[in-house]
């Protein structure tokens, strides 16, 4: 949380980074979907555990 503008530079800084390192996946069911249905989703990437990597990914998606 930044509280003045003396820390603005570097939390910029610190969200251009991790915007530059971010990916974007996407998915599309390979069958039909039963519309409304919840559809839970997982997303794992080698070395999170270790805590070199960072997921941040939906809990799942519901059908249209």
């Amino acid at each position: 949380m930044l509280r003045d503008a003396t820390g603005l530079d570097a939390a910029l800084a610190s969200i251009g980074r991790e915007l530059r390192h971010q990916y974007l996946l996407g998915y599309a069911p390979a069958g039909a979907t039963e519309p409304g249905r919840w559809h839970p989703i997982r997303v794992r990437v080698r070395g999170q555990e270790t805590g070199a990597w960072r997921v941040r990914a939906r809990d799942g998606y519901e059908a249209r």
